[in-house]
């Protein structure tokens, strides 16, 4: 009989405590009532308020070892009324506090939907359903008794908008009489624009030929010199092809000084005479070094003169020979009148050059 008393004894004391931990579990216990407030106290539309849920609970909550953690509210909470911006769980100690972030969205009485916090923590998880209370929010209209919040302002101006606007004026009439400059003398413009071209043209064909040249000195012995002396002719013919006249590309090498007279009219100055004769020198001297090798010639006495090779150091003289030819072929004739100045050549000599291509 006591043994039976026993067992009865233990039944009820174990229902007794699963009871109570169910109850923990499936709502929030009757000895301690939630408390619920808003932050502000009153709200408008548009307003960013707070609801904070304090609540007691004798079951730990999924929140691992940290004692505040964020929320994520599903889709199925927003509504057209509101709209959550976030939320938050913190404890201290059996001791939880809520925190749910919020905009309203529409004046009157809010009624928010009820959750499960268990669920809103870990999928798995369930059985703790929040209510939270319903939430008014006030008419800013009814309170204030204005339809207009804000009456209407002018438009204002920053400082110094007005000096902007005088400025910006100025600078469209001086852009509409460049303009206007230019319609009334857009021949000098063309011819402008039309002669720098022309110059870039002829600095490409100069750096180009300076670049071969330096290329050729540095090949040394890699080169022969019939080779070089083949390079260094036709890469020269084909500069004054560009900058004077298409005919140097075949005229030979003996005709190179009548070419440039007859293209300038006889009108050459004495440094370009100069230099017209210096390269006709050299054309006939790389000539000779090209097709005169192994010739009945080329063993004539004395062998300095006649023998078809370079002398040592006499690459390197014609390379820099031959830019100093090309800059002064560059160098802008100061001293020509306008009227003579040949613009194709780039020389004194449009008379000349006119009668030749007559």
């Amino acid at each position: 009989m006591k043994e039976n008393l026993r067992m009865s004894f233990r039944i009820l004391l174990f229902v007794a405590v699963f009871s109570f931990f169910h109850a923990s579990l499936l709502g929030q216990p009757s000895d301690f009532k939630a408390v619920q407030t808003l932050s502000p106290k009153e709200i408008f539309v548009g307003d960013t308020a707070e609801i904070s849920y304090t609540f007691y609970s004798p079951i730990a909550f999924p929140m691992g070892e940290s004692d505040f953690i964020p929320l994520t509210f599903p889709e199925a909470f927003q509504s057209r009324e509101f709209s959550v911006t976030g939320g938050c769980l913190s404890r201290t100690g059996n001791q939880y506090r809520l925190s749910i972030s919020f905009i309203p969205w529409q004046v009157g009485l809010i009624v928010f939907p009820h959750f499960d916090l268990l669920t809103l923590l870990n999928p798995s998880f369930a059985g703790y359903r929040i209510d939270l209370n319903p939430v008014e929010v006030a008419s800013i209209v009814e309170k204030t008794g204005k339809k207009t919040v804000r009456p209407s302002l002018p438009p204002v101006l920053l400082p110094g908008t007005t000096y902007m606007l005088y400025a910006a004026a100025v600078a469209c009439l001086i852009f509409f009489m460049l303009v206007l400059k230019l319609l009334f003398n857009l021949n000098g413009v063309l011819n402008f624009f039309s002669g720098m071209m022309v110059a870039s043209g002829y600095a490409r064909n100069a750096r180009r030929l300076l670049r071969k040249l330096k290329k050729l000195n540095r090949a040394g012995k890699k080169i022969t010199d019939a080779d070089f002396a083949g390079e260094v002719e036709n890469a020269v013919r084909n500069y004054l092809c560009v900058r004077f006249d298409p005919l140097f590309l075949s005229t030979p090498a003996n005709g190179i000084y009548s070419l440039f007279q007859e293209i300038t009219g006889e009108t050459m100055s004495d440094e370009q005479c100069s230099c017209a004769e210096k390269i006709a020198s050299l054309f006939v001297r790389m000539d000779y070094i090209r097709y005169a090798r192994n010739s009945a010639d080329s063993f004539r006495m004395p062998e300095s003169q006649y023998k078809a090779e370079f002398s040592e150091g006499e690459r390197a003289e014609i390379v820099n020979s031959l830019k100093e030819i090309v800059k002064s072929f560059e160098k802008p004739a100061k001293a020509c009148k306008k009227s003579d100045f040949d613009r194709k050549s780039g020389i004194c000599g449009k008379s000349g050059g006119e009668e030749k291509h007559a």
